[in-house]
């Protein structure tokens, strides 16, 4: 399990919840770093380095079946929505992505926890 491999690499020091939260924060950043990779070859660049020596908290972040991404996703679109489809700004979307990133990290902490437990 991706979870609890990512929490391995943790201070045997730190609790679940401190695992849990930090590892949720991680993938949460990788997602982000994901998203802003847009030119083809570092897409290919990445996941060929993802296939020959997998990081667990880029698999949580990014895997096909990642709820992380999922979750991010369904909450970009409902502010979408929110906002009867209009753009919005560069300053505007960075903030909404913070918010965003909190929301779905604080989520996704309280679901590791439970597979660190």
């Amino acid at each position: 399990m991706a979870v609890r491999a990512a929490a391995a690499k943790l201070s045997d020091n730190l609790s679940a919840s401190a695992k849990a939260a930090e590892v949720a924060r991680l993938a949460v950043s990788a997602y982000l770093k994901d998203e802003q990779r847009t030119d083809p070859f570092d897409q290919a660049l990445h996941e060929a380095q993802q296939r020959l020596d997998p990081d667990p908290v880029e698999a949580l972040a990014t895997g096909h079946d990642s709820a992380l991404a999922s979750d991010f996703l369904r909450h970009r679109v409902s502010r979408y929505r929110a906002r009867e489809c209009r753009q919005i700004g560069d300053r505007e979307w960075q903030r909404e992505t913070v918010a965003i990133a909190k929301t779905v990290e604080k989520k996704m902490a309280r679901r590791f926890r439970d597979y660190l437990k």
